[in-house]
């Protein structure tokens, strides 16, 4: 889920609704299928955003989720030697962040929409 707000307004139920939501709900539902992923051999898909990596004003606490999310799946993943989904449909053993990373971290945010986006959130 996403919600708006920035350190000044944004209260600890919105912050710990945006946690419980995004970055629980992974860890506790990876945890309960790790012992039947790694019998079958199976693959984790976790779902983020580039807001993990890169820094967008007005969505504080849900930057810090997708954030955490990124660093569970680099971390956890690679603990336990899973197959992870790149955005790509290939498949890496342990960290995703190849191609993709770079990929992402070549993305020129101003022509990419966020400033459709500023202006939504200057207006709400």
């Amino acid at each position: 889920i996403i919600e708006t707000g920035s350190i000044e307004n944004t209260n600890l139920a919105q912050y710990d609704r945006l946690m419980n939501t995004n970055v629980r709900s992974v860890y506790q539902l990876t945890n309960l299928a790790v012992p039947h992923l790694i019998a079958t051999k199976g693959n984790v898909v976790n779902v983020s955003s580039v807001n993990g990596i890169r820094a967008f004003s007005g969505v504080l606490a849900y930057c810090m989720s997708k954030a955490a999310v990124d660093q569970f799946t680099r971390t956890g993943i690679e603990e336990v030697g899973l197959l992870v989904c790149a955005e790509d449909n290939r498949a890496y053993r342990g960290i995703v962040w190849g191609a993709a990373q770079d990929r992402i971290n070549q993305i020129d945010i101003k022509s990419h929409g966020t400033e459709k986006y500023d202006l939504e959130m200057e207006e709400r």
